[in-house]
């Protein structure tokens, strides 16, 4: 988001090192529907253009693994020959505030003072990940991981990318510029395989 809606210098050097493949990134279903939202709330039609170019160019990249962004964005006005709706828009700020929602993130704002609702499903996602470094490296290639993990297409994908590099015990890394999120610590409460790190470092 720093690095299609404010030009951030630190956002586009990370967004750079992705793009040339130095970095590798996961995006969940609520961090493209956030980017999405945003860009659209502080640029109006030309934010929403700017980051439906941007998740395309990111879809394509072999440095990232996340949904298709016409799963999650799909304009609401496509129509078909008789002018009928072919599809809704799949995410919308009640949708984002019921995955905000969610009994999980709601356990993660609870235990954790700094963590705020917004960021919450963050978390849950990058816990989520790295879980399922856990599922077993030589696992068959038709073999589905635990159906409980695997849900989306793009989680599958993320399975499937970490087994056919054999990556076992991943650890999730979280980067935010949010001085309040860079204070949750998820190893105090026993989960390690997740870090929450500030970017720029001050």
């Amino acid at each position: 988001m720093q690095a299609i809606n404010w030009q951030t210098d630190w956002a586009e050097k990370l967004y750079d090192e992705v793009v040339a493949d130095q970095r590798f990134v996961y995006l969940s279903r609520y961090i493209v529907s956030e980017i999405y939202e945003v860009s659209l709330r502080e640029r109006g039609k030309e934010g929403a253009e700017d980051a439906q170019l941007h998740l395309s160019t990111l879809w394509n990249l072999d440095s990232t693994v996340m949904p298709h962004p016409q799963e999650v964005i799909t304009p609401p006005d496509t129509t078909d020959l008789y002018g009928g709706p072919v599809n809704r828009r799949r995410t919308s700020p009640l949708q984002i505030t019921h995955l905000r929602h969610n009994p999980f993130s709601l356990l993660l704002e609870g235990v954790f003072d700094s963590l705020e609702r917004g960021d919450a499903p963050i978390l849950a996602d990058a816990y989520k990940m790295a879980l399922l470094s856990e599922q077993g490296i030589g696992t068959h290639r038709k073999q589905i991981a635990n159906p409980v993990l695997v849900r989306r297409p793009e989680e599958m994908r993320f399975f499937n990318r970490l087994r056919d590099n054999g990556v076992s015990n991943l650890t999730s890394r979280i980067i935010t510029n949010d001085g309040a999120f860079s204070d949750v610590n998820p190893s105090s409460v026993g989960i390690d395989n997740v870090v929450v790190e500030e970017y720029p470092k001050l």
